[in-house]
């Protein structure tokens, strides 16, 4: 279980909850000191709660400052991960062999129901 989360890094998460910023404008809109603000939103990049999501070029700068935003964090699975189970487990299932063998309106048996064999025409 890790340390608790310190004041500077609530306050980042507070603010980026109302929306990203560079770290020069989280550091103004949390009060923490540019330094402090940089250090903080580097942490948490590293630990996946904050994401660079864009870079923008700054008034009277040469180079581009990133855009930082909270992280998404997913539990879901990707769709083509959940997608593919599904099918190899119907595939799997077919009691004659692949689904290319089926005749266009059969009717075949699996587990879960019947399923007809349609030829994609109208």
């Amino acid at each position: 279980m890790g340390r608790p989360r310190g004041v500077f890094r609530a306050l980042v998460v507070d603010e980026l909850s109302r929306g990203p910023g560079t770290v020069r404008e989280l550091a103004l809109r949390t009060g923490l000191s540019l330094g402090a603000a940089r250090v903080t939103l580097d942490n948490m990049e590293r630990a996946g709660e904050a994401t660079v999501v864009d870079t923008v070029r700054q008034s009277m700068k040469t180079r581009s400052v990133p855009v930082y935003a909270l992280a998404v964090k997913s539990d879901a699975e990707p769709a083509a991960v959940v997608l593919d189970a599904a099918m190899r487990g119907w595939l799997n299932s077919c009691p004659e062999g692949s689904p290319e063998d089926l005749e266009p309106g059969a009717r075949q048996r699996i587990p879960g129901g019947d399923i007809e064999v349609h030829d994609g025409g109208d």
